[in-house]
């Protein structure tokens, strides 16, 4: 099912917006807002937005050399494309905006971390899956 995310802002119910955050290297965050349904045992997103935040000069670098690479946590994410929140205008963080993220293949080493955050159309979740899947949503303010 494709959901357009902004008719979500207007009409929530019966949706709800879920915060989580992955560690992919010390310092490093992937900060992912998902819209998921609330019936069931657990949610599962049908879609996702992603933006990414490293913390100070030595998360920075890691980030930029190790982006697709394994992480301490378990959780491995390759994205092509993304969000720096600190270059998001002032106006748009106010606002909200909606942030697009090209994910080659997400995965979790038995943690179960991304099982409530990524899924497909299908409702599977996106683990040890080697396609590329284009999540957008919004980042409220």
């Amino acid at each position: 099912m494709v959901v357009d995310p902004l008719s979500l802002l207007f009409h929530r119910s019966p949706w709800r917006v879920l915060d989580s955050i992955i560690l992919l290297e010390p310092g490093v965050r992937l900060v992912a807002r998902s819209i998921a349904p609330i019936p069931s045992s657990f949610p599962v997103a049908s879609v996702g937005a992603f933006a990414l935040e490293a913390m100070g000069q030595a998360g920075l670098a890691l980030l930029q050399s190790s982006l697709g690479g394994s992480a301490a946590s378990g959780v491995v994410a390759r994205i092509s494309s993304y969000t720096w929140l600190s270059q998001l205008p002032a106006e748009a963080m106010k606002s909200g905006i909606v942030v697009e993220a090209r994910i080659a293949r997400i995965w979790s080493s038995g943690f179960g971390l991304v099982h409530s955050l990524v899924s497909d159309s299908s409702g599977e979740p996106l683990l040890t899956k080697p396609t590329e899947v284009l999540y957008r949503v919004f980042l409220a303010p």
